[in-house]
């Protein structure tokens, strides 16, 4: 089998001490994923809906405005991602408001 690939494709294996280029991983994956502009988002998430009352929350606003900031997560394992990654208090978060909203 024959594939016209044009460029070139690099494999490497890395952990999260992993340097490349002399740089860690951690950058390239900051500037490939956007994480810090994600992490932002989810920041916003949180205050917006930690102290919201429920009663005057329903299902589909809760849903919309964390999918909004959910969709562009590139889910990598915990090590890659910066510490105290605050994406886990927001699905927390998220989770238990969903439990407790109105359709």
């Amino acid at each position: 089998m024959e594939y016209k690939l044009h460029g070139k494709i690099i494999v490497i294996k890395v952990g999260a001490n992993s340097l490349v280029d002399g740089k860690p991983i951690s950058h390239y994956l900051n500037r490939i994923y956007n994480l810090d502009e994600l992490e932002g988002d989810y920041k916003k998430f949180v205050g917006k809906f930690s102290n919201v009352n429920i009663k005057n929350l329903t299902s589909m606003a809760l849903d919309f405005a964390f999918n909004v900031v959910f969709k562009n997560d590139p889910h990598l394992p915990k090590e890659f991602l910066p510490e105290n990654w605050i994406g886990y208090e927001a699905k927390n978060l998220y989770d238990r408001l969903i439990r407790r909203s109105t359709y």
